[in-house]
């Protein structure tokens, strides 16, 4: 078998794309690295190679990932270390940087990544949670979780309590947590001895999921912080709702949050410079906003180094940044991630036109010379193209309803070169236009000089952003990124992609005079 990507599966019950059990997945983990576990027994993950346990793996692609005694499950923690039980029971460790017993192991192993079997750790574990290198537990048959603490160079055992058998646990070097089968969850603090564990309430409900410090409940509400200490606290706390979420799934991250809701869609919020957000943009959102899933209805969603769900059909679709190769490195919509040979993704439909797309080009007047480019619209109509002149490079602008429209730091336009412009207005539900208006604005330039090409796409809400420099222009190729695709270069037409793939095309016409304007 390749380790480089994705393959067959050593337990597979069938050819490649043919639903068989080596296509889908049976669980997943996000983290430094993404890893998934096939319904054939395999472990595959791809991310930064300090979390790859594959000698020969770069990262960049799916690898799989050999358990000794077969992986029964795991846990992939933020800073590149990963957990595996394996069906024996038996805890293994791979991933930078790593426990001192660990290391000790792997220089008697003479391995790189590989992973090894943590010496010493209690017998019969069938759960495992990591927080970094310095503390991790596992959850045992007999129902104690044992934890391991760096800094003492030992196991310690803590009791949950409650009674019921524990079915998920969360580590943190502060609180450690359990939910049980009765749905309850439990918590304690390590190391406040004064504190006994604690029972949390949601609400008067029952908790189906807990993951890392999230979990939801059975009517759909989502609490975070699970049994973190606040403030001067010395015992593990309430949870915190979180507002305007109702999920059967939910995930956080540093940067993002995402839920399934309860008809099988995904909604998040939070940065979304890198496609986090699913939905086709690249600007952050404060509120939810529906992932284009487009492919089916979700069942799980995890967010790490990428965003990834689980579809009904047990399929992988993943977003935003750090997917595997041989696909797209970045995504602004799901993505199917073939888990084997000549596993074909669905054919997504087709675009369609945005209805409120309005070209307001017209005809453009020559350009306005300004010396302050910041304060260049003031007393200017909206459409007014500006311009700066710099050492190497023009500076170009336009007035917006908001005022100046501009990439910061970035060449706008060559000397000697005709400038092009093409103006619009839309409306984006999924981005609501600046407070006191009602459109979006936005723009697009492009400028030749010499074989090189520049092309930018702005908009006073953020929704049509990006730019690119390249030595050629081709039919079908990116112009401002994801967000623009080229039509024909003579005349000069753009396909603007918005949310949801909805599309509008622009054509864009030249500002007169701007190829005479010369280096001061």
């Amino acid at each position: 078998m390749d380790a480089s990507g994705p393959a067959s599966g050593s337990g597979g019950a069938g050819g490649a794309g043919d639903g068989s059990s080596d296509c889908k997945v049976r669980e997943i983990f996000p983290g430094g690295c993404t890893c998934v576990i096939k319904q054939d027994g395999t472990l595959w993950c791809w991310g930064f190679e300090s979390c790859m346990g594959n000698d020969a793996a770069d990262g960049d692609a799916l690898a799989q990932i050999t358990v000794p005694g077969g992986v029964l499950t795991l846990d992939d923690g933020p800073a590149g270390g990963t957990l595996a039980v394996n069906q024996a029971g038996e805890l293994f460790y791979w991933g930078e940087p790593e426990p001192g017993p660990v290391s000790d192991a792997r220089a008697a192993a003479g391995t790189e990544r590989e992973p090894v079997r943590f010496p010493d750790t209690p017998a019969g574990i069938r759960k495992a949670a990591i927080y970094d290198d310095n503390f991790f537990c596992v959850l045992r048959n007999d129902n104690d979780v044992s934890c391991w603490n760096e800094e003492l160079d030992a196991w310690m055992t803590l009791a949950l309590g409650g009674g019921a058998r524990i079915a998920e646990i969360t580590a943190e070097p502060l609180v450690v947590c359990g939910l049980d089968e009765a749905g309850a969850v439990h918590c304690v603090a390590p190391r406040a001895a004064s504190c006994a564990p604690v029972q949390l309430d949601f609400g008067g409900e029952r908790v189906v999921s807990l993951r890392k410090d999230c979990a939801v409940t059975e009517s759909g509400a989502v609490y975070c912080d699970v049994g973190k200490r606040l403030g001067g606290n010395s015992c593990p706390s309430q949870p915190a709702l979180v507002p305007d979420a109702s999920a059967v799934d939910f995930a956080r991250s540093f940067e993002n949050q995402c839920y399934v809701t309860s008809d099988g869609g995904i909604r998040c919020q939070g940065q979304g410079e890198k496609g986090q957000l699913g939905n086709g943009a690249g600007i952050d959102r404060t509120t939810f906003a529906d992932v284009d899933l487009w492919a089916g209805r979700a069942k799980r969603v995890v967010l790490g180094s990428t965003s990834c769900a689980v579809l009904e059909d047990d399929r992988l679709w993943c977003w935003g940044d750090r997917l595997p190769e041989p696909g797209p490195v970045q995504a602004w919509i799901p993505t199917m991630v073939p888990l084997c040979e000549g596993d074909p993704a669905p054919t997504p439909p087709a675009p369609t036109p945005l209805e409120s797309f309005v070209d307001v080009t017209g005809t453009p007047s020559a350009a306005v010379e300004v010396t302050d480019i910041a304060s260049a619209c003031e007393g200017l109509d909206v459409g007014t193209v500006v311009y700066r002149r710099n050492r190497d490079d023009i500076d170009y602008g336009v007035c917006g309803p908001t005022g100046l429209l501009r990439r910061e730091g970035s060449i706008t336009g060559f000397y000697g070169s005709l400038q092009h412009v093409g103006m619009f207005e839309y409306v984006d539900e999924a981005y609501p236009p600046p407070a006191g208006q009602e459109k979006g604005f936005g723009v697009v330039f492009w400028s030749e000089a010499r074989g090189r090409h520049q092309t930018s796409c702005l908009s006073n809400d953020g929704a049509l952003v990006g730019g690119r420099f390249q030595t050629a222009v081709e039919i079908g190729q990116e112009a401002c990124g994801p967000k623009a695709t080229v039509l024909s270069s003579s005349p000069f037409r753009l396909q603007l992609n918005f949310t949801h793939r909805r599309v509008a095309e622009i054509e864009l016409r030249p500002i007169p005079g701007t190829d005479a304007i010369v280096m001061p």
